[in-house]
Order: structure tokens, then sequence, then C-alpha cells
């Protein structure tokens, strides 16, 4: 079974601090976004990262935006999955 995403989400914090040496703020806010989001895929089922797709996304980003979610925290999570699934299309996880 492919990896879950919980698991590519230590690799991809892993990632951020050691190869594009973001802070230890900003990878520990992304690593949370992620898990986040995996908490909201896994509802049925663990997720592995092959089951991401565009309307899971848009309906956790709905569901945030309807709980009164501040526009910038709306905009860092978007931004965390974003860079995210780049990244498991770079290292070919998808």
């Amino acid at each position: 079974m492919p990896n879950t995403i919980d698991t590519e989400a230590s690799l991809f914090a892993e990632y951020l601090r050691e190869a594009l040496g973001y802070s230890p703020n900003t990878v520990k806010a992304y690593r949370s976004d992620i898990l986040e989001f995996s908490a909201f895929a896994n509802l049925d089922s663990p997720k592995s990262v092959v089951d991401i797709d565009i309307e899971m996304l848009r309906g956790w980003l709905w569901k945030l935006a309807q709980s009164g979610l501040a526009k910038s925290s709306l905009a860092r999570k978007s931004a965390a999955l974003r860079v995210f699934t780049a990244w498991l299309f770079k290292t070919t996880k998808f």
C-alpha cells in the first residue's frame, strides 16, 4: 500500500527543513496543516497520498472557510497543501 498522508507529511517537513531551509515555525505550521487535512481526509479510512484529489482539497478548504477561519490562515493552509502536493508530484509519489 502506498504511504499514508501522515507518513509523507513527516518526510515533507524534513525536506522543508533540510533542503529548503524553512524556519522551524513554518515547518511546524505546514506539517500541522497537512495533518489537519489528513484528519479530514481520513474520515472513512486511512488515505494514501494517491487518493488525494481536487474535490477532497476543495471540501477541506470549504469546511475551513465555513468555520470562520481568517483569510490569512486559509491562505497559509492552502499554500501548505499546494507545496505538499507539488513535492509529492516531484518525488513521483502520485
